[in-house]
């Protein structure tokens, strides 16, 4: 529900104003705003508030309009979208200077605030490339990935796919291009539902004629993407051979108030005879707990599990192919040990946490059940609520 503005550090060459690394300016970054409300009523150039998770409230070294810092030029960022299966983090490509384009991700927020300040870099590094050595302090957050301008010389993107038409292969890869050069990249990223973090594969460049020129690439409100560019002056949506079917339904967590609920869920496709693991996906859940994912043609046998939540699967029929919608999945929370049943050994593993604070050396975060940073006797009670369950 906030606006998200992505800034350039004011044009000149070399940053020479260092804007991207002074938190007082607000050029270089990216600013969280409240639009629906007005926290400066006697400035008639500020009609906004500021959330109050942003991570400089309060910081008089610092402009609270500011959630991250360190960009050159970041050129048509997108979230990834929760309500479409995304983990909530952003892709920002970022133009570089004369040497290396860059493709950032900001990771979702590890709790509820946003207690970690990330700074991608400029005009201290381009790309991985040590520019201007002294000019910020870090930690510094680097690229997913970065090319040289051997290779072109400007990004323009992107988004990561959460639609359903380009099948599963496609399912949370980063789709981007460049201005100058005639090609498509795919990203494959590889998502943790505990830390949110993100790890990039191996790219796949695909060379497209008419793509020169790239303008930027979109998803719509079915999560599938569109890309424009100037070269033929169209809006063109990328398709598959084949349009692959969607899968939908709904999940319920037991034992999981609203304001704990957890990244996402594991989905997998399993061979329906032989139980082998065709495919996982890392799926988003909104509070809804709805999905909606692509899947192959054929039959599966569907398994869907939270961290420490026990699966439940269904049989599927995407023969046709054919849409497959209406599932509803129940699951159980008390898998401490990550065997996908509830039994003595949770109740060992959370024993040994027991009683203990996030940030303390015994403390287990999988046994943090309810997840209000203490292993403690609620914890114990969900436990006990699941014992003897085990996941299909």
């Amino acid at each position: 529900g906030f606006l998200h503005v992505f800034m350039g550090d004011g044009g000149d060459s070399n940053d020479p104003g260092n804007r991207s690394q002074n938190r007082q300016e607000l050029l270089g970054k990216v600013l969280r705003l409240d639009i629906d409300r007005d926290d400066f009523p006697a400035d008639n150039t500020r009609f906004y508030g500021i959330p109050a998770d942003n991570p400089f409230v309060g910081n008089a070294n610092a402009r609270p309009e500011i959630l991250s810092l360190g960009l050159r030029n970041p050129w048509k960022a997108s979230p990834d979208r929760r309500d479409q299966g995304g983990l909530g983090g952003w892709l920002i490509p970022d133009v570089g200077q004369n040497q290396r384009e860059e493709l950032n991700y900001q990771e979702p927020p590890s709790g509820l605030l946003f207690d970690d300040v990330v700074n991608f870099g400029w005009k201290v590094y381009e790309g991985t490339r040590l520019a201007f050595p002294g000019a910020g302090t870090g930690p510094f957050t680097f690229p997913i990935h970065e090319y040289d301008h051997s290779q072109g010389c400007s990004i323009s993107g992107g988004a990561i796919y959460r639609g359903v038409r380009l099948g599963p292969d496609y399912w949370g890869h980063a789709f981007f291009s460049d201005f100058c050069e005639g090609f498509l990249d795919v990203l494959p990223l590889e998502f943790s539902l505990e830390s949110g973090e993100v790890n990039p594969g191996t790219v796949r460049r695909i060379t497209v004629p008419f793509i020169t020129q790239t303008y930027g690439i979109d998803s719509d409100a079915t999560g599938e993407l569109w890309i424009g560019h100037a070269s033929t002056q169209a809006i063109r949506r990328i398709i598959n051979d084949i349009e692959y079917p969607a899968v939908e339904g709904t999940v319920t967590l037991q034992d999981c108030p609203p304001a704990k609920w957890p990244r996402g869920i594991t989905l997998r496709y399993l061979n329906p005879t032989t139980g082998v693991l065709v495919k996982e996906l890392q799926v988003g859940l909104p509070p809804s707990g709805r999905f909606r994912v692509p899947a192959y043609v054929g039959t599966y046998r569907l398994q869907i599990q939270a961290t420490t939540w026990i699966s439940s699967s269904v049989p599927i029929n995407t023969a046709g192919p054919t849409d497959v919608s209406g599932l509803a999945f129940s699951l159980v929370n008390g898998d401490v040990n990550g065997d996908n049943e509830i039994s003595p050994g949770d109740f060992s593993e959370m024993g040994r946490a027991f009683g203990t604070f996030d940030g303390e050396p015994n403390y287990l975060s999988r046994a943090d059940l309810n997840r209000d940073g203490e292993v403690g006797p609620a914890d114990f009670a969900i436990l006990a609520n699941g014992f003897g369950l085990f996941g299909s």
